[in-house]
């Protein structure tokens, strides 16, 4: 279960860099 949570975690993180750098481009096109 620790392991689960650890993984949602770093997934999550991942997931807020992705977007951020989406949201960035969408911006500068």
């Amino acid at each position: 279960m620790e392991d689960m949570k650890w993984f949602v975690k770093k997934f999550g993180i991942i997931f807020v860099i992705l977007l951020v750098m989406i949201v960035s481009t969408g911006t500068f096109l």
